[in-house]
């Protein structure tokens, strides 16, 4: 069966998957722009998939950025875009007392102001950027929103999401208003502002995040309106990177624990196993829960058994810091109650990644058997990257 043998609702499906599944980010490589070839297979596709496919645009490079401003693209189509954005101002030093005015280097900021539908943007490192021959009398600042938004003219965003490298500086909301953010996601080297409003809030995201401001504050003083979040997810990336402590998972609970149905906490070595238990005992609507914890002194309480009762999938990995020595009895008890859950709990998946002498041989065949008796979809090995993006 062809796809133009399909009834014309079910391809539009197909172009939707299509896009997903093209603009799904892998290790922070920002896509490219071949979904477009699809337009070129036929007619019929093109004039099936055109007001599906132009809703995305990804402006790599300074000359796929030109090249899109001198386009005859329909502009107001695009809704998503991932740029790769330069950051660089210049000012123009007009005499010994004076400075002049910041122009940003890149043409990204052209390229955006045209975009007039968009609300949904992806910022990338810049890889390939404008080369500088000023003179004496200038010089390069970096100020990322500026650059993109020099006339502080600001599309009314949903999605904002940095996808920055570890030690990259960002300083979000310098320049965009973040009252309307329904989904935000912050990495590299962040600062945000002293009073950030983010009322319709519900995805929040702190993938590889740098710097010591959310040790100096909490995340209730950094988002202080978090009843409505549905969604958290926490990656270390690096060693150098912000350590999510237990003050920061109590008070993320004691604001959006009724509200979260998905918590996603990968590489965490300093959250104790008692202070999981508590969180998770009070987050009675969590449906999702993604847990990669590196033990260092203690694996005390088994907190798989404070899972609340509409847990639909759960994802697991212990490991023991390098220096720590090993808590296999306590490793065990847990691999003892998940054995327990997969029979008595509607999982729909579960993903275990533990140490070989914990779940290999016997163990895992009949965790196995009880999940394909129970209708449930297990993996056994290593899943975090499917939460790294």
């Amino acid at each position: 069966m062809s796809l133009l043998s399909l009834p014309v609702e079910l391809r539009c499906n197909i172009y939707d998957a299509f896009l997903a599944i093209h603009t799904h980010v892998w290790y922070r490589e920002q896509p490219s722009n071949t979904h477009l070839r699809l337009l070129l297979v036929s007619k019929q596709i093109h004039a099936e998939a055109t007001h599906i496919l132009s809703r995305y645009i990804s402006l790599l490079h300074e000359r796929q950025i030109v090249a899109f401003v001198k386009s005859s693209a329909d502009f107001t189509r695009v809704t998503h875009a991932d740029v790769a954005n330069d950051g660089r101002l210049v000012q123009l030093h007009t005499c010994a007392s004076q400075e002049g005015e910041l122009h940003p280097l890149s043409q990204l900021h052209v390229a955006l102001s045209l975009l007039s539908s968009l609300q949904h943007l992806r910022v990338f490192e810049c890889r390939q950027g404008v080369p500088f021959h000023g003179s004496t009398a200038s010089r390069l600042t970096l100020q990322s929103e500026l650059a993109m938004f020099p006339a502080q003219s600001c599309p009314t965003l949903l999605t904002y999401e940095l996808m920055l490298f570890p030690g990259t500086r960002a300083r979000p909301f310098s320049i965009l208003p973040s009252t309307s953010l329904r989904t935000l996601r912050l990495s590299g080297d962040c600062l945000l502002p002293a009073s950030t409003p983010l009322p319709h809030l519900t995805h929040l995201s702190l993938h590889g995040v740098d710097g010591n401001f959310f040790d100096r504050h909490a995340f209730t003083e950094c988002f202080p309106a978090m009843s409505r979040l549905e969604t958290f997810s926490y990656a270390l990336l690096t060693k150098t990177g912000f350590e999510l402590r237990n003050v920061h998972l109590e008070s993320l609970v004691q604001a959006s624990g009724s509200s979260l149905r998905k918590l996603v906490l990968i590489d965490c070595n300093r959250l104790t196993s008692t202070t999981i238990a508590h969180c998770l005992a009070s987050m009675p609507n969590l449906e999702y829960f993604a847990l990669s914890l590196i033990t260092v002194e203690e694996l005390h309480t088994n907190f798989l058994t404070s899972l609340p009762s509409p847990i639909r999938v759960l994802k697991l990995k212990v490991v023991n810091a390098w220096y720590a020595v090993a808590l296999q009895r306590e490793e065990k008890m847990l691999c003892d109650t998940i054995e327990v859950l997969l029979r008595t709990t509607p999982f729909s998946y579960v993903a275990l990644n533990l140490r070989a002498s914990v779940i290999e041989g016997q163990r895992a065949d009949t965790l196995k058997q009880i999940a394909q008796t129970q209708g449930i979809s297990l993996s056994i090995g290593p899943w975090e990257t499917d939460e790294h993006i």
